[in-house]
C-alpha cells in the first residue's frame, strides 16, 4: 500500500457522523454527508449534504452551504459528477408512501442550498429520477469514475451486496447493460461468517477506478473492533480479490470518548497523470467528533 497521508479535517455545522464525502477536484471543495433525524425518529433519517471549503492553513474545510433532504435516508454513499461544468450529486432517496410502506429511487440533482429541507415533493433543482434496472423494493447507490466514464452500483439485501459496472452514457439514455459483476459480499457478521470471512462485511463506502472496483469496510467498536478497517480492491473482470490495504488509519487515538470508525469513500483524479484515493474516519466523543480524510496517490501510466 503506497503511504497514506493526512489531508484535511472536515468541520461542518451539523453535529452528526459523518457517512461519506466527494472531492470536486476542479475546485477543491469537499461534500460531506450525514444524516438527522426524520420526521418520525429513528425509523425515518433525513439526510444532511454539506459543502466544504478547501483545507485553510490548519487544514480544516469549513462549511459553505448545506442541503437537507427530509426523511430520504442516510446521507452516505454519495456518487458526485462533472459532466463539463455542471455538477450533480446522486443519492439513493427513500420514499416513504401514505400507508408507511417505502420505496427506494436512485436520483441525482444539483447544488443549490436553502434553509429549509428538500423533500420528494419540493425536490431539489433539477432532480432526476435514474435507472437503477431493479425494482423499487432494492436499495441501489452509484458511485461514478474520476473520468467521468464509467459508474458502479451497489446493489444490497439479504445480507450481501453485489456490484454492476456500467457506462455513464448508458444509464442517462436508460440503457440496461451491465458491463462486469463483482460479488456477492457478505454485509453481516452472520453472512461473513458462512462465507468462510473474518472481516470485512461492514460497508462505509466504494468507489471504481481503472478496472478495479474498491470496497471500504470496518466497524467502530474502539479498541475491540471485530471488522478491522481496510480498503479491498477487485478485478472488475473477474470480481477477484487483488489488493488488501489493512488498517489503513490514525491508530494512535486514545483521546476521550475513543470512538474511531471508518466513515466514506472516494477517488478523484487530482492531476493530469494522478489518481487519489481518499477516505474518512471518525474520531473522538460525540461532542467534539473529528472527521480526519486521508489518502494515498496513484501515478497513471502516459504510455
Amino acid at each position: 500500500m503506497p503511504t497514506p497521508v493526512f489531508e484535511f479535517d472536515l468541520n461542518p455545522n451539523t453535529n452528526a457522523v459523518m457517512q461519506d464525502l466527494a472531492w470536486d477536484p476542479w475546485t477543491w471543495e469537499v461534500f460531506c454527508g450525514q444524516f438527522t433525524g426524520g420526521t418520525i425518529s429513528p425509523q425515518r433519517q433525513t439526510a444532511v449534504l454539506t459543502r466544504c471549503a478547501p483545507p485553510d492553513d490548519a487544514n480544516q474545510c469549513n462549511e459553505i452551504s448545506v442541503m437537507k433532504l427530509l426523511d430520504a435516508g442516510h446521507g452516505h454513499m454519495i456518487g458526485f459528477q462533472r459532466s463539463k461544468s455542471e455538477l450533480w450529486l446522486w443519492q439513493n432517496w427513500t420514499r416513504w408512501m401514505p400507508d408507511g410502506s417505502r420505496k427506494f429511487y436512485l436520483v441525482r440533482f444539483r447544488w443549490r442550498s436553502r434553509v429549509a429541507p428538500y423533500t420528494w415533493e419540493d425536490p431539489p433543482l433539477d432532480m432526476q429520477v435514474m435507472s437503477s434496472f431493479h425494482n423499487d423494493q432494492t436499495v441501489v447507490y452509484a458511485q461514478l469514475d474520476p473520468f467521468g466514464e464509467y459508474i458502479a452500483y451497489r446493489i444490497g439485501g439479504g445480507g450481501y451486496d453485489r456490484f454492476e459496472l456500467r457506462t455513464i452514457g448508458d444509464v442517462e439514455r436508460g440503457i440496461d447493460r451491465v458491463l462486469h459483476r463483482a460479488g456477492p459480499f457478505p454485509t453481516t457478521k452472520d453472512t461473513a461468517q458462512a462465507a468462510g470471512w473474518a472481516d470485512r462485511y461492514t460497508v462505509q463506502g466504494f468507489a471504481t477506478v481503472g478496472g478495479r472496483l474498491w470496497r471500504y469496510t470496518g466497524d467502530g467498536t474502539g479498541t475491540n473492533r471485530s471488522d478491522p478497517a481496510a480498503l479491498t480492491e477487485y478485478d472488475w473482470k473477474n470480481g477477484d480479490e487483488v489488493a488488501r490495504h489493512n488498517e489503513p488509519k490514525d491508530t494512535g487515538y486514545l483521546g476521550p470518548g475513543t470512538r474511531w470508525e471508518p466513515e466514506g469513500l472516494t477517488i478523484a483524479r487530482t492531476a493530469p497523470e494522478q489518481i487519489r484515493v481518499l477516505w474518512g474516519v471518525a474520531r473522538g466523543p460525540t461532542s467534539n467528533r473529528e472527521f480526519l480524510i486521508y489518502s494515498f496517490a496513484y501515478w497513471l501510466k502516459t504510455s
